[in-house]
Protein backbone atom coordinates (compact mmCIF):
# COMPACT_ATOMS: atom_id res chain seq x y z
CA UNK A 1 0.00 0.00 0.00
CA UNK A 2 1.50 3.72 -0.94
CA UNK A 3 2.29 5.75 1.60
CA UNK A 4 0.10 9.26 1.73
CA UNK A 5 2.70 11.95 1.44
CA UNK A 6 2.25 14.70 4.16
CA UNK A 7 2.77 18.36 2.99
CA UNK A 8 3.54 20.98 5.31
CA UNK A 9 3.89 24.22 5.26
CA UNK A 10 7.68 23.55 5.57
CA UNK A 11 7.52 21.60 1.96
CA UNK A 12 5.33 24.51 0.17
CA UNK A 13 7.30 27.14 1.44
CA UNK A 14 10.67 25.30 -0.18
CA UNK A 15 9.11 25.09 -3.23
CA UNK A 16 8.40 28.57 -3.58
CA UNK A 17 11.63 29.52 -2.78
CA UNK A 18 12.80 26.99 -5.24
CA UNK A 19 10.50 28.67 -7.76
CA UNK A 20 11.35 31.89 -6.86
CA UNK A 21 15.34 31.31 -7.10
CA UNK A 22 14.58 29.74 -11.09
CA UNK A 23 12.77 32.25 -12.25
CA UNK A 24 15.18 34.59 -10.84
CA UNK A 25 17.89 32.75 -13.09
CA UNK A 26 15.92 32.36 -15.81
CA UNK A 27 14.83 36.40 -16.36
CA UNK A 28 18.78 37.26 -15.66
CA UNK A 29 19.68 35.00 -18.43
CA UNK A 30 16.52 36.03 -20.58
CA UNK A 31 17.64 39.64 -19.73
CA UNK A 32 21.83 39.03 -21.06
CA UNK A 33 19.89 37.55 -24.46
CA UNK A 34 17.30 40.05 -25.07
CA UNK A 35 20.34 42.51 -25.12
CA UNK A 36 21.71 39.84 -27.91
CA UNK A 37 18.23 38.87 -29.65
CA UNK A 38 16.02 41.57 -28.40
CA UNK A 39 13.17 40.16 -30.21
CA UNK A 40 11.35 38.25 -27.42
CA UNK A 41 9.99 35.19 -30.14
CA UNK A 42 13.64 34.85 -30.52
CA UNK A 43 15.42 35.32 -27.07
CA UNK A 44 12.53 33.20 -25.26
CA UNK A 45 13.43 29.61 -26.87
CA UNK A 46 17.13 30.16 -26.21
CA UNK A 47 16.51 30.33 -22.31
CA UNK A 48 14.36 27.62 -22.43
CA UNK A 49 10.91 29.59 -21.69
CA UNK A 50 7.72 29.75 -23.65
CA UNK A 51 6.64 33.93 -24.86
CA UNK A 52 3.98 33.14 -22.35
CA UNK A 53 5.66 33.23 -19.44
CA UNK A 54 7.76 36.12 -20.94
CA UNK A 55 4.54 38.27 -21.14
CA UNK A 56 3.26 36.75 -17.61
CA UNK A 57 6.47 38.03 -15.76
CA UNK A 58 6.10 41.22 -18.02
CA UNK A 59 2.88 42.09 -16.42
CA UNK A 60 3.41 41.15 -13.20
CA UNK A 61 7.02 42.58 -12.29
CA UNK A 62 7.04 46.26 -13.83
CA UNK A 63 11.29 46.24 -12.87
CA UNK A 64 11.68 43.36 -15.16
CA UNK A 65 9.75 45.03 -17.48
CA UNK A 66 11.57 47.87 -17.35
CA UNK A 67 15.07 46.38 -17.85
CA UNK A 68 13.53 43.86 -20.06
CA UNK A 69 13.18 47.37 -22.77
CA UNK A 70 16.31 49.08 -21.54
CA UNK A 71 18.08 45.76 -22.45
CA UNK A 72 15.66 45.80 -25.89
CA UNK A 73 17.08 49.12 -26.90
CA UNK A 74 20.68 48.26 -26.39
CA UNK A 75 20.27 45.38 -28.61
CA UNK A 76 18.22 47.11 -31.44
CA UNK A 77 20.58 49.77 -31.13
CA UNK A 78 23.53 47.29 -31.86
CA UNK A 79 21.78 45.49 -34.32
CA UNK A 80 21.14 49.36 -36.40
CA UNK A 81 24.97 50.00 -36.25
CA UNK A 82 25.72 46.54 -37.77
CA UNK A 83 23.08 47.02 -40.09
CA UNK A 84 24.19 50.56 -41.31
CA UNK A 85 27.33 49.85 -41.74
CA UNK A 86 26.29 46.85 -44.34
CA UNK A 87 24.08 49.50 -46.19
CA UNK A 88 26.43 52.45 -46.29
CA UNK A 89 28.86 49.38 -47.73
CA UNK A 90 26.24 48.20 -49.69
CA UNK A 91 25.60 52.26 -51.32
CA UNK A 92 29.22 52.71 -51.41
CA UNK A 93 29.33 49.88 -54.02
CA UNK A 94 26.74 51.32 -56.25
CA UNK A 95 23.64 49.52 -54.90
CA UNK A 96 20.72 52.04 -56.27
CA UNK A 97 18.38 50.92 -53.91
CA UNK A 98 20.92 50.82 -50.84
CA UNK A 99 21.47 54.69 -52.12
CA UNK A 100 17.65 55.62 -52.55
CA UNK A 101 17.11 53.86 -49.39
CA UNK A 102 19.61 55.68 -47.34
CA UNK A 103 19.14 59.29 -49.08
CA UNK A 104 15.33 58.83 -48.25
CA UNK A 105 16.11 58.38 -44.64
CA UNK A 106 19.29 60.38 -43.63
CA UNK A 107 18.80 63.62 -46.05
CA UNK A 108 15.76 66.21 -45.81
CA UNK A 109 15.32 66.91 -49.92
CA UNK A 110 14.60 63.04 -50.81
CA UNK A 111 12.05 62.65 -47.72
CA UNK A 112 8.50 62.26 -48.25
CA UNK A 113 7.95 63.66 -44.94
CA UNK A 114 4.85 66.28 -43.95
CA UNK A 115 6.90 69.55 -42.27
CA UNK A 116 4.00 70.87 -40.21
CA UNK A 117 5.24 74.27 -38.50
CA UNK A 118 2.83 76.77 -36.68
CA UNK A 119 2.73 79.39 -34.18
CA UNK A 120 0.89 79.60 -30.95
CA UNK A 121 -2.05 80.49 -33.05
CA UNK A 122 -5.21 78.27 -32.17
CA UNK A 123 -7.24 75.85 -35.13
CA UNK A 124 -10.78 75.56 -34.61
CA UNK A 125 -11.47 71.63 -33.71
CA UNK A 126 -13.10 72.02 -37.58
CA UNK A 127 -9.94 73.41 -38.95
CA UNK A 128 -8.17 70.34 -37.17
CA UNK A 129 -10.34 67.87 -38.38
CA UNK A 130 -10.05 69.20 -41.99
CA UNK A 131 -6.03 69.35 -41.83
CA UNK A 132 -5.98 66.21 -40.38
CA UNK A 133 -8.35 64.54 -42.80
CA UNK A 134 -6.29 66.04 -45.97
CA UNK A 135 -2.80 65.14 -44.27
CA UNK A 136 -4.08 61.19 -44.09
CA UNK A 137 -5.89 60.71 -47.47
CA UNK A 138 -2.12 63.09 -48.90
CA UNK A 139 0.07 60.61 -46.06
CA UNK A 140 -2.14 57.53 -45.89
CA UNK A 141 -1.34 57.07 -42.29
CA UNK A 142 -2.24 58.75 -39.01
CA UNK A 143 -0.45 61.46 -37.59
CA UNK A 144 1.30 62.03 -34.67
CA UNK A 145 -0.51 61.36 -31.64
CA UNK A 146 0.89 65.52 -30.57
CA UNK A 147 0.35 67.33 -33.91
CA UNK A 148 -2.14 70.03 -33.21
CA UNK A 149 -0.53 70.77 -29.68
CA UNK A 150 0.63 74.08 -30.12
CA UNK A 151 3.76 73.35 -27.57
CA UNK A 152 4.93 70.74 -30.06
CA UNK A 153 7.28 71.99 -32.88
CA UNK A 154 8.82 68.79 -33.78
CA UNK A 155 9.97 69.14 -37.93
CA UNK A 156 9.41 65.48 -38.65
CA UNK A 157 6.28 63.27 -37.19
CA UNK A 158 8.33 60.31 -37.42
Amino acid sequence: MPRKKIISSETTSNKKETIKVRQSVLKNRFLEKIQEIPFVSSAAPFVGIDRSTYYRWRNSDSKFAREVDKQQLKGREKINDVIESVLLKKAQGGDITSIIFWLKHNHQRYTHRVLIKYEDSELSEKEKRKIEKLLKIWEGRPLHKNAFNPRYKQEDTE
